[in-house]
């Protein structure tokens, strides 16, 4: 400890600790965050057990390569529909955009940076917050708010207001409509392997095997059993 303690000085060593916090946090949320997708992952894939119940459990379709097939067309039929909303979306956001630009004239807008102006700004580009340690400039201090950069609403960025949260809600809803379909695929591939294995895992030939003594047939009673 005393030799961390000669080797760096009071800054560096307030730039170590704010760095191993970082890293603490940033693998804590990293793995809250693979927990989280893990469930939803599991939630969507319950919806192919649905689909692939009846055909199974009625032996409508009796060999993995039909299931397969089968569970194809469905899941291919359930990310169509899921993925109308997100389409919709889009759609009007592009009419939008098309519509505002060819009346205005402006094809190549900032949209996300007008935006921004709805929330926090914060001097990100001011060097004296920010400071070396062993070759890396990292942020030794949060920077200062910026209040005439927002939150605050400008009237003339309205469209933008209006086309960058439709991007955001579409593309998110269609990321996870994707995530939704992998899932279903994983569990159609796990019940091709599973719902038609053959597998002796916990059985036992002798535990079938009748008590009766060598040579008695199997269909014959014992003699006590027929002299009663």
């Amino acid at each position: 400890m005393s030799l961390i303690d000669i080797s760096l000085n009071e800054t560096d060593r307030r730039l170590l600790i704010v760095l191993l916090i970082v890293l603490i946090l940033f693998f804590v949320l990293l793995g809250l965050l693979g927990m989280l997708i893990r469930w939803i992952s599991n939630e969507f894939a319950k919806r192919m057990d649905y689909e692939l119940h009846d055909v199974v459990v009625y032996r409508v379709i009796q060999d993995p390569k039909s299931l397969r097939k089968y569970g194809m067309i469905k899941n291919n039929r359930v990310l169509f529909k899921q993925a109308i909303a997100p389409f919709i979306i889009a759609f009007l956001s592009l009419i939008l955009y098309l519509v505002y630009s060819s009346v205005t004239g402006l094809w190549a807008k900032d949209h996300f940076s007008e935006f921004s102006t709805l929330f926090f700004n914060f001097d990100w580009s001011n060097p004296k917050f920010y400071d070396y340690f062993w070759g890396l400039y990292l942020l030794k201090q949060w920077p200062d708010w910026i209040p005439s950069a927002g939150p605050m609403w400008v009237g003339d960025f309205w469209d933008s207001y209006l086309l960058v949260p439709m991007w955001l809600v579409s593309g998110v809803y269609f990321a996870v409509d994707i995530q939704a379909f992998l899932a279903r695929l994983a569990m159609l591939e796990k019940r091709c392997r599973t719902v038609f294995n053959k597998s002796l895992d916990g059985y036992n030939y002798y535990d079938t095997v009748s008590i009766n003594s060598p040579g008695q047939k199997e269909n014959e009673a014992p003699k006590q059993q027929r002299q009663q």
